[in-house]
């Protein structure tokens, strides 16, 4: 090949990793403060159709603005690495990102759709598609003011995987962002929203998973702490840097 069109294909390359990125937290949550006697996540519902839902652990109850050792369970502390938020109750700006605490999760849908399977002691249980909103502390508590939208979206392909009682994931492939202060800052950094990931941990599964009657997963509910994703754009930086390398390592192959 001549060097002419060994270093095209490098360019081309270059071009072709640019397309490819890579997976950035949005979004990560955790309890605060923690509490075994509130659960963030319940799986409960008739037999047939058992739903996953967010617990009093990851509802909010106003007191956001107080210090963090003067808040009480429940609430989530909520991350994101964008800054430049307007102020709403419970934030906390740093330096390179934002906190919001006592936050509420809240999620719709998410129906068991099949039976689980038992895959040599891991239970699976797939879900059906649904939705979510976090929320900011309420300014109010239970008065008439709302508490911000932080963010919102739509899940698809959700799945529960565990076995006993010490651990659990909850993974989606298929999460798309639709709205809130969060949703704003991404796009407007120039984020994907379609096509994302979350993950939710599981811890204190209680009773341990088993397979009721119905065939679906049994009740139960869990503590836990969770992230959402998103895909970033590459920075021109970065692609100039892959296309300098492989042109050098074409003249260096050539010489």
């Amino acid at each position: 090949m001549s060097l002419k069109k060994t270093l095209f294909a490098s360019l081309a390359i270059a071009l072709s990793l640019s397309t490819f990125s890579f997976a950035a937290t949005l979004v990560d949550f955790k309890p605060l403060p923690v509490s075994q006697l509130s659960p963030e996540f319940v799986f409960s519902g008739p037999p047939a159709a058992p739903q996953f839902q967010g617990g009093p652990g990851a509802q909010g109850n106003g007191d956001g603005n107080l210090p963090v050792l003067a808040q009480t369970p429940g609430g989530l502390e909520s991350s994101t690495p964008f800054i430049g938020f307007p102020a709403v109750p419970g934030i906390s700006p740093n330096l390179s990102s934002t906190d919001f605490h006592d936050s509420t999760l809240v999620f719709a849908g998410l129906t068991a759709t099949i039976p689980a399977t038992n895959f040599f002691g891991t239970l699976i249980q797939p879900l059906g598609n649904g939705t979510f909103s976090l929320l900011s502390s309420d300014p109010d508590g239970p008065g008439g003011i709302p508490p911000a939208l932080l963010l919102t979206g739509t899940i698809g392909n959700a799945t529960i995987v565990g076995s006993g009682s010490s651990g659990a994931v909850l993974n989606s492939g298929t999460v798309n962002y639709t709205g809130g202060l969060i949703f704003n800052a991404l796009v407007a950094a120039g984020g994907n929203p379609n096509n994302n990931d979350m993950s939710f941990s599981m811890v204190d599964v209680t009773p341990s998973f088993g397979i009721a009657g119905s065939g679906f997963l049994a009740n139960f509910t869990a503590n836990g702490t969770g992230s959402f994703s998103y895909t970033p754009v590459p920075e021109p930086g970065t692609i100039v840097l892959v296309v300098l390398a492989l042109a050098g390592a074409v003249f260096g192959r050539r010489r």
